[in-house]
């Protein structure tokens, strides 16, 4: 069983490589306490949030359709018994939040769910055409890499259940929810020698990064949006809209101002979710720090 746990180590640890450097202790403990962190607003708030806090437990889901180490693992014996333990550690937080709550049935059935996963054939999807600028290419990487259309149908259900019961405060989180995703292409990073021999000025190139931004971001929202508008009216939901549709673009200026330390960029990006008016405030210092580190940046090419 050592072996086992030092692979499971391993695994996790390649999961997460492009956040964590070799024997980053620090790194590790930070994104424990992050899940922690959730796992603790969950279970305050769990009566609230309702079964919306089941969609925590997607995230094994979604990862174990776009792995590809299977046939590696499938040399030890126990790789079935190592994946189900792996994915049961990523919610092992979310878990004890349902023990906490006496929702036994409820683990039983998350858990019957991972182990059908495991055993039955992984899914195998056609590529599907999306509409976004060729700019930045990981607007199609990641939008493939999670599956994220088929996240789609699910986010206007949830809205539907917010028009249905009259619920802003839904329709809040569902744009919430949809301006984080359009942020995952920005965690992701291009090669520096492209930056290097791309043919813009580094105030064209970070232009262009954030007009590229959002109009893809504007080609997710849109179909949320214009559900929600041709049902009702609320001004709240148009000023939250406008700022929804800013977080990527934030989170575009982050990643250059960490380009070579995504976790600070990660870290930066949840603290500015929590203080909301905080970043907006330092959005001009962002832009100047991100066009600084492009210049750098590119200069170093030459």
């Amino acid at each position: 069983m050592k072996i086992d746990v030092k692979i499971i180590y391993t695994l996790i640890l390649i999961r997460f490589r492009k956040s964590l450097a070799k024997d980053d202790y620090t790194a590790i403990t930070l994104i424990v306490m992050l899940y922690l962190a959730v796992a603790y607003f969950a279970y305050m708030n769990f009566e609230s949030i309702g079964n919306l806090f089941y969609l925590l437990f997607s995230d094994s889901i979604l990862y174990h359709q776009k792995r590809n180490d299977f046939e590696l693992l499938k040399v030890n014996k126990k790789y079935r018994e190592i994946i189900f333990t792996e994915y049961i550690l990523y919610g092992l937080p979310f878990f004890i939040v349902l023990f906490l709550k006496g929702k036994i049935i409820d683990i039983l059935i998350i858990l019957l769910i991972y182990g059908g996963m495991i055993l039955s054939p992984k899914l195998q999807f056609k590529p599907i055409k999306y509409p976004f600028k060729l700019f930045n290419p990981y607007w199609h990487i990641t939008f493939r890499k999670y599956k994220i259309i088929f996240w789609l149908p699910l986010i206007l259900i949830i809205s539907y259940m917010g028009l249905k019961h009259n619920n802003e405060n839904i329709q809040f989180f569902v744009l919430g929810i949809v301006a984080v995703i359009c942020c995952f292409p920005s965690f992701e990073r291009e090669k520096i020698i492209e930056m290097n021999y791309a043919p813009y000025t580094p105030n064209k190139y970070l232009y262009l990064q954030l007009k590229n931004t959002f109009i893809n971001t504007l080609y997710f929202i849109i179909p949320i949006l214009l559900i929600v508008y041709l049902t009702i009216f609320n001004v709240n939901i148009v000023l939250f809209t406008l700022f929804a549709v800013s977080i990527p673009l934030i989170n575009v200026l982050l990643k250059y101002c960490f380009f070579y330390n995504p976790i600070k960029q990660q870290l930066s990006f949840v603290f500015g979710i929590m203080t909301a008016g905080i970043i907006i405030i330092t959005v001009l210092y962002l832009y100047r720090r991100a066009l600084k580190n492009i210049k750098i940046i590119k200069n170093a090419g030459y």
